[in-house]
């Protein structure tokens, strides 16, 4: 059995993977663009509306990156992307 940092570690690796391109979504449901990079959080600034506000957090530095740059380019600014444990 493995411990919970064992599991996070394998998570991480394959989100990293995931951010960078290297690897589609493991479930299928994303085609080949993979799966984070802030979609929920695009979702949800729409909901909340100008003055609301939306924090994304990721457990990985590439997704917060990915998410981030995904922002600047759709043109959200009622976003933040932080990295979580």
């Amino acid at each position: 059995m493995q411990d919970n940092d064992q599991v996070r570690e394998q998570v991480r690796t394959a989100y990293a993977r995931v951010a960078r391109g290297a690897d589609g979504c493991s479930v299928g449901c994303c085609g080949n663009q993979g799966s984070g990079g802030g979609f929920d959080c695009f979702l949800a600034a729409k909901r909340v509306g100008r003055t609301g506000h939306v924090i994304g957090v990721d457990m990985t530095p590439e997704m917060v990156t990915r998410a981030r740059a995904n922002a600047r380019r759709v043109g959200t600014a009622n976003v933040e992307f932080r990295r979580g444990p």
